[in-house]
């Protein structure tokens, strides 16, 4: 069945590529977080506490998916922001997977997607992977 087997090299192919963009080189090095570690200064959003987590001061909102290898490379930049940055920004995480209707209803296309709101609103947007060095020059012109 030479149908079946092209649509499963499609599905690979997009597998391999990411999430809407290749992702660029590491913008620190490629090793897994500290066991433990992952996600001590990140707060995990779902549908219900999205509005009343973002609805007062500037937040960082982070909609990534487990399957999209641009998005593991941004969780040390993402990460490591969130502890720096505490106290005086908070960052969340929104599996677009799980979390299907925010997601949607944030009009999230590609993956990564980095959100600022300030007070509720949405006030920046870049999407996909980039460097660290980038990523913050980005988050610091618009929080």
């Amino acid at each position: 069945m030479p149908g079946v087997y092209g649509l499963m090299g499609l599905l690979l192919s997009a597998l391999l590529v990411g999430c809407g963009e290749p992702a660029p080189e590491p913008a620190v090095p490629s090793q897994p977080l500290p066991e433990g570690q992952a996600h001590e200064a990140l707060t995990q959003l779902d549908n219900v506490q999205f509005a009343t987590a973002v609805a007062e001061g500037v937040s960082l909102v982070d909609f990534y998916a487990d399957n999209c290898p641009p998005c593991h490379t941004m969780l040390p930049v993402v990460h490591g922001l969130a502890r720096e940055l505490r106290g005086s920004l908070r960052v969340y995480r929104v599996d677009a997977d799980t979390a299907r209707d925010l997601a949607e209803a944030q009009q999230i296309e590609v993956l990564p997607t980095f959100i600022i709101y300030k007070q509720g609103r949405a006030v920046a947007r870049h999407e996909g992977a980039l460097p660290a060095e980038e990523f913050r020059t980005w988050l610091d012109e618009n929080r």
